[in-house]
């Protein structure tokens, strides 16, 4: 999904002015970046189910007649449920569904966040959108990862929309797998944070930067500089963060007591989810989700050497550090 190379459908269910204009325009950017991507408009629920089926499209970018709740109009009286949109897509091996013209959508809440794939829905589709999805394809294209490549084109992934920009819904892909993080230790309920018996209490405001981002942005600031690299790292590897997790804690393959901590692939290489503040989760997780508070060396030590991390996703500080980089600055 993260290079030219990806298999890439522009879809469009409906033949109104207003979705062959907006198919035509969006299957030309798709094109600038992805030469390979294929453009077909479908007459009803059977063929749009049939072309998803067959492909097997790494992204599929539809435009038709959606409700508020996400449903897709295929025919007099017919619809399909996002649900089943979702399902369908997912079955097919799709890693990206954008849904690029619903306009209006008031069931964020009822979203799913344990699928394999990553899905946005565009719920304000306006004159700024072409350049914005020019943006993020171009991102794409080059190997920046989805959330990264939204972040960067509009801070609204973050929750601060910029003025002009099309309203977007995204969401990541939480990859439920089978990581064991022996000695740790599941704290809490997100809704309500615990930790060692009492209730967990951020002093600074949810908005401000925490000495993570002030670090991370003095190493992104000045990227040869070795001292400003290292510091970050080392102030990473010794603060406290917060790691989502499949559920409580339980034991592993030899008895010893661990969570399993979720596990995501935001560009296509799997990673943990770490937030450096539990407001920061909670806005990502959008529902009541299990966490285990430890420092952040402890759980990228006990991690198989394969998995990276994903850190503070859906923010402005957003950085995913592969398992490779993780050995050089931990050793």
């Amino acid at each position: 999904m993260n290079d030219a190379g990806s298999r890439v459908l522009v879809i469009a269910r409906g033949k109104t002015p207003e979705v062959l204009e907006a198919h035509a325009e969006d299957a030309a950017l798709y094109e600038g970046f992805y030469p390979g991507a294929e453009r077909r408009v479908v007459a009803d629920g059977e063929e749009l189910r049939s072309v998803i089926r067959a492909g097997r499209h790494d992204i599929v970018h539809l435009l038709g007649d959606f409700k508020e709740d996400g449903s897709l109009r295929v025919g007099p009286g017919t619809r399909i449920p996002l649900a089943d949109l979702l399902a369908l897509c997912e079955d097919a091996g799709v890693k990206l569904l954008w849904l690029a013209n619903v306009q209006w959508f008031d069931r964020g809440d009822e979203l799913p966040r344990d699928s394999a794939m990553h899905l946005i829905i565009t719920h304000s589709r306006n004159e700024y959108f072409s350049s914005f999805l020019r943006s993020v394809l171009e991102r794409m294209s080059q190997g920046v990862p989805l959330p990264k490549a939204l972040t960067e084109t509009a801070p609204e992934a973050s929750g601060r929309p910029p003025k002009g920009f099309p309203g977007i819904l995204a969401t990541g892909s939480p990859r439920q797998q089978e990581v064991f993080l022996p000695g740790g230790e599941a704290r809490g309920l997100v809704r309500k944070p615990i930790e060692s018996g009492r209730e967990i209490e951020e002093e600074e405001a949810e908005d401000a930067l925490t000495q993570l981002d002030s670090a991370f942005d003095r190493a992104r600031a000045d990227p040869e500089n070795p001292e400003q690299v290292q510091a970050y790292y080392t102030l990473l590897f010794n603060s406290l963060v917060y790691v989502p997790t499949a559920g409580p804690s339980n034991t592993g393959p030899a008895g010893e007591v661990g969570l399993r901590p979720l596990v995501l692939d935001p560009g296509g290489t799997p990673c943990v989810a770490m937030f450096d503040r539990l407001t920061r989760l909670a806005a990502w997780a959008k529902r009541e989700v299990p966490f285990a508070a430890m420092k952040a060396g402890e759980v990228i030590m006990g991690l198989d050497p394969k998995l990276g991390i994903a850190l503070n996703l859906g923010t402005d500080h957003f950085t995913e550090i592969q398992a490779d980089e993780l050995a050089a600055r931990g050793s």
